[in-house]
């Protein structure tokens, strides 16, 4: 009887350790990398997902989560038409572009941006709308080393192992 919850709690504490493991070679590996290449090791990974929902790009729950979405895009387009007339949107950080997708239709015109060339290649090729624009950018500002909790939240940590 005592050693399921014994091999349980075993497998618990192994699999922490190998998630704490993987967060703190891939903080190495980032530390100090231009944002560019961060976010194009994020999606050639699939760090936030891509394994398991699909697609090359994917940029994680929090664009999926129409808990999340639906709020937001309520919020974002009650603003959007209070300025009367369709404004132009520039979307810095656009990602896989699903949350914006469900604003063009608000925008007299939508300029998605982001920092990864292959991304907005694909963007491009699969969004087409007269209004739409997608455009690359760039940082400048390398990625930092963040302590671990704002890291664990801002990468998707089980895809590390994968």
């Amino acid at each position: 009887m005592t050693q399921a919850p014994l091999t349980r709690r075993v497998y618990k504490k192994a699999k922490a350790l190998l998630l704490r493991a993987a967060l703190e070679a891939l903080q190495r590996e980032l530390t100090g990398k231009p944002t560019r290449e961060v976010f194009e090791t994020i999606y050639r990974k699939k760090m936030w997902g891509g394994h398991v929902f699909g697609g090359r790009f994917y940029s994680g729950s929090g664009s999926r989560d129409e808990r999340l979405i639906e709020p937001y895009i309520a919020a974002v387009g009650a603003y959007l038409v209070g300025w009367g007339a369709e404004p132009v949107v520039v979307d810095i950080g656009c990602g896989d572009f699903h949350v914006g997708r469900k604003l063009i239709a608000l925008a007299r015109r939508y300029v998605g941006c982001d920092i990864v060339p292959s991304l907005i290649e694909h963007l491009r090729d699969r969004f087409r709308d007269p209004r739409l624009e997608f455009r690359l950018v760039r940082s400048r500002t390398p990625y930092q080393r963040a302590t671990s909790p704002s890291f664990a939240k801002f990468f998707n940590i089980s895809a590390t192992l994968k």
